[in-house]
């Protein structure tokens, strides 16, 4: 987009999250008005409203700063097969995407002809992704996975998503996953890779939300001590420069470090 297209973007959302929490509140002072007893609606509805004031923003943010739409679709590719082999495997159940975002995981899916559900707390989000035809709740993932019925699903994904999470909350997301998953099933996760020290020590941060780092090792020994199988690590997104080969190893480590891969994803399978 332009410059002026991406601005007509972000002030498009900004109205439309102002003119919700308006609305939102008009109708919380009609039930007050109404005598409800200790129901409190206005002040929950305000507290509704501020727990969404930054939604424009952070959207506005994942535009700028991610990748566009083709992009992420294109870096996303590599795990569809996988997703696909599993879909079948289980009989067709439904794949579940945790922060499903701006939605691209969930239309390389329906591209591919497998049906899923996804999951978000940004309302904005949430709203473009039913726009565009996708079956999306906004709700807390991992809490949605705690409501879902046991193998239930082929597939659950969730992409920079654990790195946003308390330490207790990735176990939960693992434990729930392996849970509704049906034997065949995958669990897929992406995150940013720390072992690329450009990641580490600067752009992980460039998220305000993120929480800590998470090496792929240790996201690995998670997958397995949790019980899964087969649990791959796939290192992805390398710095584009020109490589040089280095005969001293420690030239060649440095090279590694600043230009390796800045993302991973595990993947891991459920057994019958």
């Amino acid at each position: 987009m332009t410059q002026a297209e991406t601005r007509l973007v972000d002030h498009w959302r900004g109205i439309t999250e102002h003119k919700r929490g308006l609305e939102e509140m008009a109708s919380a002072l009609q039930a007050d008005s109404a005598g409800m007893p200790d129901a409190r609606p206005f002040a929950h509805a305000i507290a509704n409203q501020v727990s969404h004031r930054l939604d424009p923003l952070y959207l506005s943010f994942e535009d700028r700063y991610r990748g566009t739409r083709a992009d992420i679709k294109d870096r996303q590719r590599v795990y569809l097969a996988r997703v696909k082999t599993a879909f079948t495997l289980t009989r067709e159940t439904p794949a579940v995407d945790i922060g499903c975002g701006r939605g691209e995981w969930l239309e390389l899916l329906a591209e591919a002809g497998i049906a899923a559900r996804g999951y978000d707390l940004n309302r904005i989000a949430v709203e473009e992704c039913c726009e565009r035809g996708f079956d999306v709740e906004l709700a807390d993932g991992v809490q949605a996975l705690s409501g879902l019925p046991q193998e239930s699903c082929s597939a659950v994904t969730g992409f920079h998503i654990i790195e946003h999470l308390p330490f207790e909350t990735v176990i939960k997301l693992l434990d729930e996953a392996l849970r509704v998953l049906c034997p065949g099933g995958v669990l897929i996760v992406e995150t940013p890779n720390p072992a690329n020290l450009l990641v580490a020590a600067e752009r992980f941060y460039m998220d305000p939300t993120h929480r800590n780092p998470l090496p792929c090792e240790l996201t690995a020994y998670l997958f397995q001590s949790r019980g899964f199988a087969d649990v791959e690590i796939l290192p992805l997104h390398p710095v584009k420069a020109d490589m040089e080969e280095y005969s001293d190893p420690m030239l060649a480590l440095i090279q590694e470090k600043l230009y390796g891969p800045q993302d991973y994803g595990v993947i891991g399978r459920k057994t019958a």
